[in-house]
């Protein structure tokens, strides 16, 4: 990929129809990718488009488990429509 002129791509998206402990193992592991990039754009004083995408699967993991939660509760999570509404799950 050193002389490649293709655009590197991001991976699938996570899946956000498993159980709810999975979906905070996936989380976490999200989390911690964004502290590294965070951590690396500094460092290099770069921005990185990537960073974006991390943090749009942070929203949607943390939509799917207040979901997941609230179903086995039967209540719906304040904020929950709203933040539904501006992602696709």
């Amino acid at each position: 990929m050193v002389n490649s002129t293709e655009r590197p791509r991001t991976g699938p998206p996570p899946n956000v129809t498993a159980d709810i402990e999975l979906l905070e193992e996936l989380l976490a592991i999200e989390r911690e990718r964004l502290q590294t990039a965070v951590r690396i754009e500094r460092d290099r004083s770069i921005v990185f488009p990537e960073t974006s995408v991390i943090i749009h699967d942070i929203q949607k993991l943390r939509a799917a488990i207040n979901r997941a939660s609230a179903t086995a509760s039967q209540e719906t999570p304040a904020g929950e429509l709203e933040l539904l509404s501006k992602f696709e799950l």
